[in-house]
């Protein structure tokens, strides 16, 4: 494979399943590559046969095929606070456990408790490839254009010339035409709906909507304060210096009519 330069392609999973309860299943079923690029492959496990082999299935699109996420319990938005006091609430330590059946009934009930106070305080990341995904043709045309741009910087032919600048016009219509199409593909793909994030409204508010910066806010010890609520007390605290220093102002105004009159 090093030397071809090629790829092996595989579900990671094992494929092999001896009878032997003493031998450890192995991968030995896999597809080599070479060439393809990964968003058009998709490999699939099958159990339409009962035998020692699980078969594999590869899937070879022309359109980039879009992959579901793996499923994960928790990601970087998890609300561990809330996490808690909803575990918390769940939770009845008053129940005396008096046999085997009570205690894998807790166990059990206990686990479910976790996962839902996990999904009830962790919200969905949408992820989105950065940059233009562009197909295979667009990338293979691009190629083809700068190793025409090469030889025109190298030899200077007036036909390698004309060459590049048939593949840039075809290349800046392909592009155009990708352009086009996505753009259209866009209001059908708006919902109004919690699935979507209700992307219909949002929709117009995103077109001349100004991009607004948000300033850090820091702390009195010069640290700055990353949560909501440490900048809630920060607001707090500096409302209170306000509000004591406009009292403290009126104050001296009414001394100092006292004093005059």
């Amino acid at each position: 494979m090093q030397e071809t330069r090629t790829e092996a392609l595989s579900t990671g999973n094992p494929t092999y399943w001896p009878t032997d309860l003493g031998k450890i299943p192995d991968l030995i079923d896999f597809f080599q590559i070479w060439n393809i690029p990964a968003q058009y492959l998709q490999i699939e496990e099958r159990y339409d046969l009962h035998s020692n082999h699980t078969p594999i299935h590869l899937i070879l699109s022309e359109n980039i095929i879009q992959k579901e996420n793996n499923p994960v319990l928790v990601n970087r938005r998890t609300d561990w606070e809330s996490f808690r006091h909803s575990l918390e609430g769940k939770i009845n330590v008053i129940l005396p456990l008096r046999n085997e059946e009570q205690l894998d009934g807790e166990v059990e009930k206990f686990l479910v408790d976790i996962q839902q106070s996990v999904w009830e305080n962790t919200p969905e990341i949408t992820r989105r490839t950065n940059g233009n995904n562009y197909p295979k043709e667009i990338r293979d045309l691009i190629a083809e254009k700068r190793k025409a741009r090469r030889r025109w910087q190298q030899k200077r032919d007036p036909q390698d010339r004309t060459e590049l600048n048939n593949l840039a016009q075809q290349l800046k219509r392909e592009v155009r035409e990708l352009n086009n199409d996505s753009i259209s593909a866009y209001p059908r793909e708006l919902c109004n709906d919690n699935n979507t994030d209700y992307s219909l409204r949002k929709a117009p508010k995103k077109l001349n909507r100004p991009v607004m910066q948000i300033p850090p806010i820091r702390e009195t010890d010069g640290t700055w304060a990353r949560n909501n609520e440490q900048k809630a007390q920060r607001f707090a605290d500096t409302s209170g210096t306000y509000i004591a220093t406009a009292r403290e102002t009126g104050r001296n105004r009414n001394d100092d009519r006292g004093h005059c009159s």
